[in-house]
């Protein structure tokens, strides 16, 4: 795994568009007292990667049953189509 406190390239302007980061509302109520409300964030590919960009910097997530399945389903799906495309790149010679 990799991790940044920098975002990857992108198509200038998206980042914008995509609006990540927090959004200052809190649709579920607070979780603790810390909690600094709702997300936006993508998921896409970099290089052979399946890359979840958050915005900002976050120590932790939490997520309803059903959110959680469709983040689980929207990472399988773009490591599906990436190792479609490229194969696997942690089994290719070095």
């Amino acid at each position: 795994m990799h991790h940044s406190d920098d975002l990857l390239p992108m198509t200038p302007g998206l980042l914008e568009k995509l609006g990540l980061g927090a959004t200052g509302k809190f649709p579920e109520g607070k979780l603790v007292e810390h909690d600094e409300g709702e997300i936006q964030f993508a998921v896409r590919t970099f290089e052979g990667k399946v890359i979840i960009e958050w915005g900002k910097s976050v120590k932790w997530i939490g997520m309803n049953a059903t959110q959680a399945l469709e983040l689980a389903a929207c990472l399988i799906r773009h490591a599906a189509s990436t190792f479609l495309i490229s194969g696997d790149p942690a089994e290719r010679p070095r």
